[in-house]
């Protein structure tokens, strides 16, 4: 994976230009089961913190879920209904 991601001229969401590139966690959904990740980088802008995930990081989560045989590791999360109020 190259270090250097494609930074968009703007964001869609808040018109900004400045954007930094950042590793992170990621939950990723891939059919019905999700998954986390650790060390995946992004692109996030400065202004909002709205994330650009290149197809090539996306691409390699994918084939990564699909070869993967185990786990690293396996979390418990609570899972909580948010109450109408």
């Amino acid at each position: 994976m190259s270090s250097a991601l494609l930074i968009p001229d703007h964001c869609e969401y808040c018109g900004g230009s400045d954007f930094v590139e950042k590793t992170v966690e990621k939950m990723h959904k891939h059919k019905g089961r999700y998954y986390f990740f650790r060390g995946v980088p992004v692109v996030v802008c400065r202004s909002c913190g709205e994330r650009y995930w290149p197809g090539p990081v996306l691409r390699q989560i994918t084939r990564q879920i699909q070869e993967s045989q185990k786990t690293e590791e396996n979390l418990t999360v609570p899972v909580l209904q948010l109450e109408a109020r």
